[in-house]
């Protein structure tokens, strides 16, 4: 009985996921789901753990100490945000929110909006890509990973690392453009988000901004990433080890480390602080306009937190920028957790208790007291936990 509720519960599930049509949807998802599931296991065994080779005197390194990590890592991250992306409508489909309104989507019957099952069904397809490819890099970068007659081959075994960096960057972009009906909009609102203060700022374009000064991590990759095709190093070979200690190098250059690496954890910022600057000047006169001047003063913080970064120097400096970052860092809680969301960190309410009076003395009822921490009265999500979980995220 308890099975046969929880398949009734699945197929449930399944139907309201892929509306109904869930027959060939269902197979094909779940098909390519398991073969993730054994990529998965199989880079967890090959990949993360340091093995011997085959012919276990020699010993390599783990897929982290490979020369294209950072752009399996990079786009592993985007991958993660697709599937949290693809979660995030599932859970506003399911409690009534209107993302198509919120996020000024487009549609119609020729351009229909994406539904959490096609992105779901992208999200699949591009991690067994990768996994796939994040393997077979690793098993062409160490003697004994590929087959006998690949390595045998000396021109095949000396191209796969090169090529599969190459093919995975391809994809990448083939991900980002298509289909171009759905990503024509995000590249509008990317482009809307450059020209902050010049244009005008919706909410769509203040989220997007915002998942961006998220993702700075991504975006110092991206950059190693660019170095590392347009140099030329990823045609260099894996096993010459002084070539690679030169790409090491690189990344600790006064150009590298000390201009561009700033610079792209400066301009996210940049944009959001603009963006708060024109919301300020748009509103007009009234209250509203005010938080968007301390919105803006969050992120000045931030952005005065990036430049110092590149010039501390003494450890008296050191001291002050640790305080300035953690004041920072506290500033940009609050303000994320009480004013954009909502949330209070401590409110009492109080409230008549009528649990055993009749309606004729209600008005002699005693009243009892509710706590709300990290929490609001009114909620769209039925826990209260999902906000007080969000808030201690945002921390990190």
């Amino acid at each position: 009985l308890e099975l046969r509720e929880a398949a009734r519960a699945a197929n449930e599930s399944a139907q309201s996921l892929y509306g109904g049509q869930n027959t060939i949807a269902t197979l094909r998802f779940g098909y390519r789901a398991g073969v993730a599931a054994t990529l998965a296991v199989w880079v967890m065994w090959d990949c993360v753990e340091v093995v011997n080779s085959v012919h276990k005197k020699v010993s390599h390194d783990s897929v982290a100490a490979k020369a294209a990590w950072p752009l399996f890592r990079a786009c592993g991250v985007l991958l993660a945000w697709h599937w949290l992306w693809g979660l995030s409508l599932w859970v506003w489909n399911r409690f009534r929110v209107n993302a198509p309104f919120l996020f000024d989507v487009v549609d119609t019957a020729q351009t229909p909006a994406a539904s959490p099952a096609d992105v779901f069904d992208e999200c699949i397809l591009e991690t067994n890509v990768l996994l796939s490819l994040l393997l077979c890099y690793y098993k062409s970068t160490y003697r004994g990973g590929m087959p006998k007659f690949i390595e045998k081959d000396g021109y095949i075994a000396t191209t796969l690392p090169q090529a599969l960096p190459l093919m995975l960057v391809l994809f990448l972009f083939k991900c980002l453009v298509h289909p171009w009906s759905r990503r024509k909009q995000l590249w509008s609102i990317i482009s809307r988000v450059i020209r902050a203060p010049f244009c005008e700022v919706r909410f769509v374009d203040t989220y997007v901004a915002d998942v961006l000064t998220s993702m700075v991590k991504v975006l110092l990759d991206a950059l190693w990433c660019c170095y590392f095709f347009l140099s030329g190093a990823f045609l260099r070979s894996e096993s010459d080890r002084k070539n690679l200690d030169e790409l090491q190098k690189t990344t600790h250059a006064f150009w590298y480390k000390q201009v561009l690496a700033p610079a792209v954890c400066f301009f996210p910022i940049w944009f959001r602080f603009a963006q708060c600057l024109r919301k300020y000047v748009d509103v007009g006169d009234g209250h509203r306009r005010w938080v968007h001047l301390w919105n803006a003063a969050k992120y000045a913080f931030s952005l005065i937190v990036t430049i110092t970064t590149v010039v501390r120097g003494t450890e008296k400096f050191k001291s002050r920028w640790s305080i300035l970052f953690f004041g920072s860092s506290i500033f940009s809680w609050v303000w994320d957790v009480h004013v954009d969301w909502g949330l209070n960190f401590c409110k009492v309410e109080s409230s008549e208790d009528t649990s055993f009076r009749r309606p004729s003395s209600f008005d002699d009822a005693p009243r009892k007291k509710r706590w709300h921490i990290l929490s609001r009265q009114t909620r769209m999500y039925p826990k209260v936990w999902w906000y007080r979980g969000a808030a201690v995220l945002d921390l990190f």
